[in-house]
């Protein structure tokens, strides 16, 4: 696990790569399992992408600033 829970060690954070989300009883694991293919898919689809291969080839990793990330969350 990679989440801020698991890698939280005698107060001390470590790097986290993760999410701890509590899901509560309801939806079937099915339901909870489709969303989540789907925002695969629609990361694969926002690159072109068709497989693996093809994401990993047209991905590209952007340092933005905090007012950038800021601004680019507002709902």
């Amino acid at each position: 696990m990679a989440s801020e829970a698991a890698l939280t060690e005698n107060g001390k954070e470590l790097n986290i790569e993760g999410e701890s989300v509590w899901i509560p009883e309801g939806p079937p694991v099915a339901k909870i399992v489709e969303r989540l293919a789907s925002g695969v898919r629609a990361g694969f689809g926002y690159l072109g992408a068709r497989n693996i291969a093809e994401l990993q080839a047209k991905a590209q990793f952007v340092r933005i600033t905090e007012n950038g990330a800021r601004e680019g969350f507002r709902r």
